[in-house]
């Protein structure tokens, strides 16, 4: 088999082989205008078509006296292309031959904590280049504290179109709200008086609140061009390993009862009713909701079944929602705390794990998930947080280091 990451499905040797020479050319669909000139910079010209044709899925790569790729989306050409590029960087000639590839899972991903500090155009540059040559189309990004201003956050959005990687923007709600309550302190969840002031935490029951968050969401998103908006909704109540009742925030059940009728409604279905609520909301612009799955638990409010669940942890509570569960109704991303997450200064990557113990369909808490309604799956980067961290920030190159060979092992688990 030829030596690509993640590996082809199908290899089909024949006589011959394929060479660049400088009188070789690049030749593409119109409509492909844009993957011709992004290989011709990588590869150095080549005798090379890229066109749009009738394939049942994934891509094809034809090799001999020229290389051609065909498939039936710009995207899944771009596929073909990296395979090519990936052959190309390693030797001029290359076997004849037919390659037929096409992934397992539709999401491929990894996220970037962009809240404590930036990173250079460079080190981007570098990220996004690495995700196209492994096939990974998903990267997410945040957007509180440090974050992405709108310039730089256009310009990264217009380098993943370019190399067809959807950018995810990420806006706690209604978790994570440090940045809106510093402008907004009023909207603070207050529990009863035997709890402790949940930080971050966004009481979305108060008077005016609803339109806050319309506000903070409608004055970034039309920066994204991509498919999704993250709303998080991780660690409202507290982080999960001291999970906190519903019942210390009346006002919750309150607020679930007026909006839903239903008098057995608890804090648990405002939480979800705000997450369609949400939804409606970034549907109106083109996009779908992304959430974490912590705090999603049976009730009389369903989660819109058009949600995209993005599971890292299963909580102890009798009533949280399991993989299996929330794969039913909703798509599933597997974000496997243990094995996924990189915990810069204390926690990193190990590719040896990912390839021996990652599937995608095996689930942090140890359930296991028919693939059904399974997008795929995500690397989580996170940055250091309080004194568990306190060490220094590692540099650009050293993040970068660390993460090469952990994207190599986790490409090639999820294609």
């Amino acid at each position: 088999m030829l030596d690509v990451i993640p590996e082809p499905r199908v290899w089909e040797p024949t006589r011959g082989t394929f060479r660049l020479s400088p009188r070789t050319r690049i030749v593409t669909d119109p409509a492909l205008a844009g993957l011709g000139d992004l290989l011709a910079e990588e590869a150095s010209s080549g005798d090379i078509v890229l066109r749009l044709g009738p394939v049942d899925r994934g891509y094809v790569l034809e090799l001999g006296e020229s290389a051609t790729v065909t498939a039936a989306s710009p995207e899944e050409v771009m596929y073909g292309t990296r395979t090519l590029l990936q052959l190309l960087r390693q030797k001029d000639e290359i076997p004849a031959g037919v390659i037929r590839d096409w992934p397992r899972y539709a999401e491929r991903g990894i996220l970037i904590d962009t809240v404590p500090r930036s990173y250079s155009r460079e080190w981007w540059t570098w990220l996004v280049r690495e995700l196209a040559l492994l096939k990974y189309n998903e990267l997410t990004v945040l957007l509180s504290g440090v974050g992405l201003g709108d310039d730089e956050a256009a310009w990264l959005d217009a380098l993943c179109r370019r190399y067809h990687v959807n950018l995810t923007p990420s806006l706690g709600m209604p978790s994570h709200c440090d940045d809106l309550l510093a402008r907004h302190p009023s909207y603070a969840l207050v529990p009863g008086a035997t709890h402790p002031l949940l930080k971050g935490a966004f009481d979305f029951t108060r008077p005016g609140a609803l339109a806050v968050l319309q506000e903070e969401v409608e004055r970034r998103i039309g920066t994204f061009s991509g498919a999704y908006w993250h709303a998080g909704g991780d660690e409202y109540l507290a982080y999960p390993g001291n999970h906190r009742e519903w019942s210390a925030y009346p006002q919750l059940a309150a607020f679930a009862r007026e909006r839903t009728g239903d008098p057995a409604a608890t804090g648990s279905d405002a939480f979800t009713w705000l997450l369609n609520w949400l939804h409606a909301l970034v549907k109106r612009h083109g996009k779908t909701l992304r959430v974490w799955n912590d705090h999603l638990e049976a009730g009389t409010v369903t989660l819109d079944p058009e949600i995209v669940v993005e599971h890292w942890y299963q909580p102890a509570a009798p009533q949280a929602l399991t993989p299996r569960q929330l794969a039913a109704t909703n798509p599933l991303v597997n974000c496997h705390e243990e094995l996924t997450y990189y915990d810069m200064g204390w926690r990193h990557l190990d590719p040896k794990r990912i390839t021996e113990e990652f599937r995608v369909t095996h689930f942090q808490g140890g359930e296991t998930v028919p693939e059904g309604n399974l997008l795929g799956a995500r690397l989580q980067v996170w940055m250091p947080e309080g004194g568990r961290a306190a060490n220094r920030f590692e540099t650009n190159e050293e993040l970068a280091e660390n993460l090469t060979e952990p994207l190599r092992a986790f490409a090639s688990a999820v294609w």
